[in-house]
């Protein structure tokens, strides 16, 4: 898979979740910055970073249990590298 199609797919998710919440009812995925953290940007919780990780899991077909550092430093720029490197997609 295409690194900017991981980037949109994991960013629409994020924005997925992230929607229903009060302040960010307008957010698209192109509002979405490489370093936005989401606990910090988007007041985004635990609960909400455990669904989206099960979301990540759907979609892409991988295992995220073993990285831990998800739940602690969410950030769009560390999701997709991950993702990218469960999906072998270095380029």
């Amino acid at each position: 898979m295409k690194t900017k199609k991981i980037e949109k797919l994991v960013k629409q998710a994020i924005c997925s979740m992230l929607a229903p919440k009060k302040d960010n009812i307008h957010l698209t995925w192109e509002d979405l910055k490489l370093t936005d953290g989401l606990y910090e940007n988007f007041n985004m919780d635990s609960l909400d970073a455990v669904e989206l990780i099960m979301e990540l899991e759907e979609i892409f077909d991988i295992d995220l249990t073993e990285f831990d550092e998800l739940s602690r430093n969410l950030t769009v720029e560390n999701i997709i590298s991950i993702v990218k490197e469960l999906t072998n997609d270095y380029t």
